[in-house]
């Protein structure tokens, strides 16, 4: 008569195996970002972008951070996350001004912050060429006492950018745009933004002179602003319409999703890294020609396009499966970075000076090492974190040593303050 020898205990394993999976199913569910009042999935996103840019802008030929960044050599970089988020997250934000405060309210909050990029961009791009200049950098600008006069109002009048403040530039000037884009939406012609912004990409891709907006500007090879506001505005629409299209796309933050993003990613990476092979023997043009007429940043041109949708796929997919590990790992760096974007790329121009300065002196005035530049890089990202994570407590120090002072001080600040009204 046959005997079973091992049933019960091949019950208990199947049974303890079932258990295991089942807790590991449990735990990786609970990871999953559960919703907040503010998204902070972009905020962790946006300082990412934040952290590549620096990386990417402070370092040499070789760093170890470019694995993560890409070096700004990849497909895609930092900038075009850093545009398409500032819509997306404009888009998230202005629905609930509009049912608060009305449309009219809304439009002209976008145009006083389109004020405001204006001030900063100019403040930024006058003061980093200034410093430049005064230091000797090798990008300081070339003027002399004749050409300074149309330098400044080349900048002042949105007719000229300058390393690094280029993107500011664009900035403004699709917030700027975004105040009429924001009417059309609220009053249901949200089809005629996105029209216009995939009409205007389609005739820069072909007809680039004639569809040079708002003007040529002087020292911008890159930002060309009917190329990139794709990416905004496409962004503003995702953000505006954010309920309606999660119910309809809400798969595209599943793991499936993940997964199969992560694999696509990973093969685009793949090709690049093989010199582009495979797409030069389909195509038959070598890998150059396909750089200059598939993947050009300052065209955004289609490969770009589509290169960037993967990794944003990908992205939020793999923050919103895998939030709270990410949270608690880097969240204390990213979030912040992510929170006041805008000063953290500021105080970078800032930075850039500094390790352009400090890295000869403590490295000798030779080509960097890969440790070297991740070094400084490093280091400025760190500097960078620290002044945007202390600056609420520096400004209470500033408030309360200036209400700490004597009445006579407060009565003639207040007088300084009038007299700067009149």
């Amino acid at each position: 008569m046959a005997t079973t020898v091992f049933p019960p205990h091949s019950e208990a394993t199947a049974h303890q195996s079932r258990g295991i999976l089942a807790t590991l199913a449990t735990l990786i569910a609970s990871w999953r970002y559960a919703g907040a009042k503010r998204d902070l999935r972009f905020d962790l996103l946006r300082g990412l972008a934040v952290i590549a840019m620096v990386t990417d802008h402070v370092g040499g030929q070789e760093s170890w951070l470019y694995t993560l960044t890409g070096g700004n050599r990849f497909w895609t970089s930092a900038a075009e996350g850093f545009i398409f988020i500032s819509g997306l997250v404009m888009g998230i934000v202005y629905p609930a001004v509009i049912a608060r405060e009305g449309i009219g309210a809304a439009v002209k909050k976008a145009m006083r912050r389109a004020g405001t990029l204006y001030l900063l961009t100019v403040t930024l791009t006058l003061a980093t060429a200034a410093l430049a200049f005064r230091l000797g950098l090798h990008w300081a600008p070339q003027v002399d006492t004749n050409t300074l006069p149309d330098f400044v109002i080349g900048v002042l009048t949105l007719h000229r950018s300058y390393y690094l403040t280029d993107v500011l530039l664009l900035y403004t000037l699709v917030i700027f745009i975004a105040a009429g884009a924001l009417y059309l939406m609220a009053t249901q012609r949200s089809w005629i933004v996105l029209a216009a912004s995939w009409g205007l990409w389609s005739l820069w891709q072909f007809f680039p002179q004639q569809v040079t907006l708002p003007w040529t500007i002087a020292d911008n090879s890159v930002f060309n602003l009917s190329a990139w506001q794709l990416l905004f505005f496409n962004g503003l629409l995702i953000g505006f319409h954010r309920q309606a299209l999660a119910e309809r796309f809400g798969w595209l933050t599943s793991r499936a999703a993940l997964a199969v993003s992560g694999a696509i990613f990973a093969l685009s990476l793949a090709i690049y890294n093989d010199g582009m092979a495979p797409l030069v023997a389909l195509t038959g043009k070598d890998a150059a020609w396909l750089d200059a007429n598939i993947f050009s940043k300052s065209d955004q041109q289609i490969g770009r396009i589509i290169t960037f949708a993967i990794v944003a796929t990908f992205a939020v997919s793999l923050v919103t499966n895998l939030w709270q590990p990410l949270l608690r790992g880097l969240g204390w760096l990213l979030v912040p970075l992510g929170q006041s974007a805008l000063l953290a790329y500021g105080l970078h121009l800032f930075v850039i000076m500094l390790t352009t300065l400090v890295g000869p002196r403590l490295f000798g005035d030779v080509t960097f090492t890969a440790a070297q530049n991740t070094a400084l890089q490093v280091g400025g990202i760190l500097l960078i974190w620290s002044v945007v994570a202390l600056r609420p407590r520096i400004v209470a120090l500033v408030s309360a040593g200036f209400h700490a002072l004597p009445r006579p001080a407060l009565a003639s600040a207040s007088v300084f303050r009038q007299e700067r009204r009149g």
